[in-house]
């Protein structure tokens, strides 16, 4: 669909702004939850008496040792998430913990997940669960652009003259830096 111009570029003019804008927002995420997943697993680790028996109340197999590798996960995981080393490759473990929080401590708030959204959303879990998976779809934002991924390109020459393009992805490029200037945008692949 082909929007009239002035919609055009004030579309291609906030896709820059959000493009610049989520590197910044992906390491706030990343300080913030890798902090509280250390935090909890940090709980869980130094209390872990508690934390076994809680872990016998749902009748799950080696309390003791469940108990142990999700406190593990949680706290040496969010250390990783927190530094952004190996926040991918993290993300999944973490995933996985909170699932099975979800489906042992949770399991109402689970399977109220379509019946009654906000019960599964107001749960605990759920913001650990989320920034999860922003991190391991989006990657870390060790505070520059992730590689790959969408380019935003609002004004390129060519032969024929300017022209606009949308927004393009290419998970083998690199990410180009984004040119402002006072009249047009333009895209920068100087590294």
């Amino acid at each position: 669909m082909k929007f009239p111009a002035p919609i055009g570029k004030l579309d291609n003019v906030l896709g820059v702004i959000a493009g610049l804008l989520q590197a910044p927002l992906l390491f706030v995420i990343r300080l913030f939850w890798g902090w509280q997943f250390m935090q909890t697993g940090w709980g869980k680790l130094m209390n872990l008496g508690r934390t076994t028996n809680f872990f016998e109340s749902p009748h799950l197999s080696l309390p003791r040792l469940n108990a142990m590798a999700a406190g593990s996960v949680q706290c040496f995981g969010g250390a990783l998430l927190l530094l952004g080393f190996l926040a991918r490759f993290v993300s999944p473990a973490l995933i996985f913990t909170v699932l099975v929080a979800y489906a042992t401590a949770r399991r109402e708030a689970l399977h109220a997940i379509f019946s009654d959204p906000d019960k599964f959303t107001g749960a605990a879990p759920f913001l650990f669960l989320a920034a999860s998976v922003i991190v391991i779809v989006f990657g870390p934002a060790n505070g520059r652009p992730a590689r790959g991924g969408c380019t935003y390109e609002l004004r390129a020459e060519s032969r024929r003259g300017p022209r606009t393009r949308w927004p393009r992805c290419n998970p083998l490029a690199r990410s180009p830096r984004i040119e402002l200037s006072a009249l047009s945008f333009k895209r920068s692949t100087k590294s």
